[in-house]
């Protein structure tokens, strides 16, 4: 039914598929035909291996290749006699910031003091599209990584030139004293996050 909305007829189906890693993936792709079940066209990417699956891809969205992982992949026939021959390429995009970018938009503008910092708690794959959503957001001046590991969260927080601190620290970063903050938790299952520095939230993306 959300095919048919999408505008795609029901020879399409969007099913699970189990892989043993990103190569098992790419290479399903890149198949004419997988299991008997017909052609792959497309596919979502969940963790863990939405930065491993990237260094497979054959090209790059210019949003995939800033935020340094991918979420969706699609196949693209190049070369052949255009009459569906061709070479099966994979190109790698990542729309989970765009996703992201909607939502804290949305709560930033319902919350009734001024929000102009954010914390992003994690420092995997969603924690870099949490961080490139939020430099499409104009009214946030100031982006602080907070990880477990201290040098994973400067590591990261580095790329997108932006600040860090680690989850463990007392006190919270100067820069964000006295600032309305939102905080979005990329840490799986997680609903209810305690700061020691003394930020209390529940996951906002």
């Amino acid at each position: 039914m959300r095919l048919q909305a999408l505008g795609l007829s029901d020879v399409f189906v969007y099913e699970k598929m189990e892989c043993d890693g990103a190569e098992a993936i790419v290479a399903a792709m890149q198949r004419d035909s997988t299991c008997g079940a017909g052609v792959v066209v497309g596919g979502s990417v969940t963790m863990p291996l939405k930065q491993a699956v990237m260094q497979l891809c054959h090209v790059l969205s210019p949003a995939a290749a800033c935020i340094g992982c991918v979420n969706t992949l699609s196949v693209q026939l190049c070369g052949g006699d255009g009459a569906g021959g061709g070479e099966r390429q994979i190109l790698g995009d990542n729309t989970d910031w765009a996703g992201m970018r909607a939502c804290l938009s949305r709560v930033i503008r319902s919350c009734t003091s001024t929000i102009t910092c954010a914390v992003i708690v994690g420092s995997g794959a969603t924690a870099r599209s949490a961080a490139f959503a939020l430099l499409h957001l104009p009214h946030i001046t100031c982006t602080y990584i907070c990880n477990r590991t201290r040098a994973r969260a400067a590591a990261l927080a580095a790329e997108f030139n932006v600040d860090s601190f680690g989850l463990e620290e007392e006190q919270a970063p100067l820069g964000m004293r006295g600032r309305g903050v939102v905080i979005i938790s990329t840490v799986s299952g997680t609903r209810h996050l305690h700061l020691r520095c003394g930020l209390c939230s529940t996951s906002a993306a």
